[in-house]
């Protein structure tokens, strides 16, 4: 089935009443055909329809070169939730292999906001698309190992005090 035929029958279940329904097909369909901006387009707005400004902002950004304002106001949504994000855990928030993998090749507000982080013409080189970051910090992650080590050690601290106590009691 192509693209257009996906759109088709997502198109009429929404005309239905029946946007979950739309949303299920375009979401399953869109991996298979690699991100179409008009699969995109359309899943947008029938996210936005059901609400879910996040998500319809994500795939707006996908598929719109000039946002009207309300594609506008749900594409600031999703880039003001994650503002504080490194340009790297920022294009994770995409689904894989949703970015193409040379930035010219983004909707042109989509390349800005990228281009406005710091993304390299080549997506590739700074983050592999599709990858999971953790966004964990290095101090975080050494607190968490050390803290692990300090459980360990005072965990072998107390069987030696356990066994102290058991050689005593026989004795």
């Amino acid at each position: 089935m192509s693209i257009e035929k996906t759109i088709d029958r997502a198109r009429h279940e929404w005309k239905q009443g029946r946007a979950w329904r739309a949303k299920e097909i375009l979401a399953s369909s869109l991996p298979q055909f690699n991100y179409p901006r008009n699969g995109c387009l359309e899943l947008g707005n029938v996210l936005l329809s059901m609400n879910d400004d996040l998500m319809a902002g994500m795939y707006f950004l996908l598929s719109v070169e000039e946002p009207n304002d309300q594609q506008l106001a749900a594409m600031n949504i999703f880039l003001n939730r994650y503002a504080a994000d490194s340009i790297e855990l920022f294009i994770t928030r995409f689904p894989r292999n949703s970015l193409p993998r040379e930035l010219a090749n983004v909707p042109r507000f989509l390349e800005q906001q990228l281009r406005q982080r710091g993304a390299p013409d080549r997506l590739t080189e700074q983050a592999s698309v599709g990858s999971v970051s953790s966004g964990v910090s290095y101090p975080v992650k050494l607190a968490i190992v050390s803290g692990l080590l300090f459980l360990l050690f005072c965990t072998v601290l107390g069987l030696l005090q356990v066994a102290q106590f058991l050689i005593q009691w026989e004795s």
